[in-house]
């Protein structure tokens, strides 16, 4: 690779790491070129086993990923951070066995990265998944916080706030199975592509809840959770996409999202309820804005081990409230004012 090439494309990796909430969806054996947008002039092409980087000088191939079997291609590819990619191998059949592959110098060598096999084979012992070496796309949240979406039918979520080196589940034993997350306001969209004898669908959940614990089934598919049975078609509460390219539903859901969230007030939740006391931005950087309704409130703040980390007292408006001395990681707060009930949530540090 030529040396201004060289310089040129690690310019433009920089500013990709900014774009890390930008979601796309690659269809199994079917998207042979998908492009992830790095700049206004340079995009990474995925092809079926190898990875270009494209820009307005041309077209560069970065890597081969050779294999005996013809079946295998890249399932996703991600650029977590300049010195950390990733990307998925396997059939085009999910459910089936992949592989995880890092990078640690810009795509030149590849190591199989199996950190998630601890948390992903006890699941499966569990029947909480059924395929532990199983993963269909990866989804980054934030610069340190990535989920890996596993298996097929009973298919469960997965994600680490350290940029992959330890594992955690975050629910397991549904029907559907999802490729990644939107953000919009106050909640995220979870969506599921359409499968054997269940619909393309997508719903919503308060951000509070994301990496909630499955305790007593709350992500299981039935009445009574936060997890509608979107699978089944036609219920309350679920958006749905039509039959037909995986690739088109993608982009059904992408669509719905810009338009709900396109003008959204970012003190409001998507059905312009204006909040009593809220905490943003989540993920955060270190610096924890929250806005409360009324003088004397209350924000601690708690390790996941139930630790009190953090006390401090709220005045009416917005509170600015410096966190970053807890480090990188998962935290849970409580709000206290003087509502029936604390608001409850998580906030993960940057």
């Amino acid at each position: 690779m030529r040396p201004h090439f060289l310089l040129l494309f690690f310019f433009h990796l920089l500013l990709a790491i900014s774009s890390h909430s930008q979601e796309y969806f690659r269809e199994f054996a079917v998207s042979d070129s998908t492009e992830y947008n790095i700049s206004s002039d340079s995009n990474l092409v995925a092809g079926r086993t190898r990875l270009y980087l494209k820009t307005n000088t041309g077209t560069q191939l970065l890597y081969h990923f050779n294999s005996s079997d013809p079946r295998l291609f890249i399932r996703d590819a991600n650029i977590v951070a300049p010195d950390l990619w990733y990307v998925i191998i396997g059939s085009r059949y999910i459910g089936h066995d992949s592989q995880l592959l890092r990078s640690t110098d810009q795509g030149t060598s590849w190591t199989e990265d199996t950190s998630f096999y601890s948390t992903t084979l006890p699941a499966q012992s569990l029947g909480l998944i059924a395929n532990y070496r199983s993963l269909n796309q990866m989804h980054q949240i934030s610069a340190d916080t990535l989920a890996l979406f596993v298996a097929y039918y009973s298919s469960g979520i997965i994600y680490s706030t350290d940029r992959g080196t330890s594992w955690q589940l975050w629910f397991g034993n549904t029907p559907a199975h999802y490729p990644g997350l939107f953000s919009c306001g106050q909640k995220y969209y979870l969506y599921g592509i359409e499968g054997d004898g269940f619909s393309a669908s997508m719903f919503s959940f308060s951000k509070e809840l994301l990496f909630s614990p499955d305790t007593n089934a709350a992500w299981t598919h039935g009445a009574g959770g936060y997890h509608p049975g979107c699978f089944n078609g036609g219920t309350p509460g679920c958006i749905y996409a039509p039959n037909g390219s995986r690739t088109g539903q993608f982009n059904h859901f992408k669509h719905y999202i810009d338009s709900v969230c396109g003008n959204l007030n970012p003190l409001s939740d998507i059905h312009g309820n204006t909040t009593d006391v809220l905490a943003f931005p989540n993920p955060n950087d270190g610096i924890l804005t929250v806005v409360s309704s009324k003088n004397g409130s209350s924000l601690t703040i708690f390790s996941r081990d139930g630790c009190l980390l953090e006390k401090r007292n709220l005045k009416e408006g917005n509170n600015h409230i410096d966190i970053q001395t807890l480090g990188s990681g998962l935290y849970f707060y409580s709000i206290s004012s003087g509502l029936l009930e604390p608001k409850k949530g998580k906030i993960i540090v940057r």
